[in-house]
């Protein structure tokens, strides 16, 4: 029995993805910042070169610019992060079959992957928040991260459902729509307050607590019925 148990979380992502938890945030969370930062140089050049550096700066802030690339950034990320699956047809999709502990160690993976897109998003959004008390990018900058935070978990939980898509092509279609129509909610209810976190908020963050967890188990029940035994 012992010889066949399940590989913990981090060795389980890493035979699967070929990255461990540790390697896998790193290197989403650089994606995440680095799509973030280059995409507001980018355009703080273009407009500044026009307008100069100042009214670059404070035209991205009143046009909800860099609101919405923190909002897209993060969204495909744990898209990304949330719609990994394994299916017998690609590639050593009967080899992840066969290892070590079996469907468990594979159960084991998806929690590895769960603490890996939420600790990204913390991260993310953290040091989004950090650099713009720095130097501002943002209106009302720290609510709308928070705001961005809470809707990136409920994306998971939305992306756990949306993994049960059988289509590759509808449920990557669905992911896009889906995260993005979060996205604009979380930035435009702080918008709409002035600044202000409320029951938005709130009741996303609810949502979000219940449904990851529920979302998993639907998931793995799911998985393991009409993908792993089909």
């Amino acid at each position: 029995m012992e010889s066949n148990a399940p590989l913990p979380p981090s060795q389980a992502l890493k035979l699967y993805s070929g990255k461990s938890i540790g390697e896998m945030i790193f290197f989403f969370a650089g994606i995440a910042l680095v799509g973030y930062l280059s995409t507001i140089l980018i355009f703080l050049l273009l407009i500044g070169l026009d307008n100069g550096f100042a009214n670059a700066r404070q035209e991205i802030c009143d046009t909800l610019m860099s609101n919405m690339f923190l909002a897209i950034d993060g969204g495909i990320v744990t898209s990304l992060m949330s719609l990994m699956t394994y299916d017998k047809e690609i590639p050593g999709g009967k080899y992840f079959r066969s290892v070590k502990g079996g469907f468990e160690t594979y159960k084991k993976m998806r929690i590895g992957n769960l603490i890996t897109a939420i600790t990204v998003i913390f991260l993310f959004t953290g040091t989004i928040c950090a650099i713009n008390a720095i130097f501002p990018l943002m209106i009302y900058g720290t609510a709308t991260c928070v705001s961005i935070l809470i809707f990136l978990l409920l994306g998971v939980g939305v992306g756990n459902l949306l993994s049960m898509i059988p289509s590759g092509a509808i449920r990557g279609g669905a992911s896009v729509i889906v995260f993005f129509a979060l996205d604009i909610v979380g930035i435009i209810s702080v918008y709409a307050a002035e600044g202000k976190l409320g029951i938005v908020q709130i009741i996303a963050g609810v949502i979000a607590v219940v449904l990851i967890p529920v979302s998993y188990k639907l998931m793995i029940t799911n998985y393991r019925k009409n993908r792993w035994d089909s």
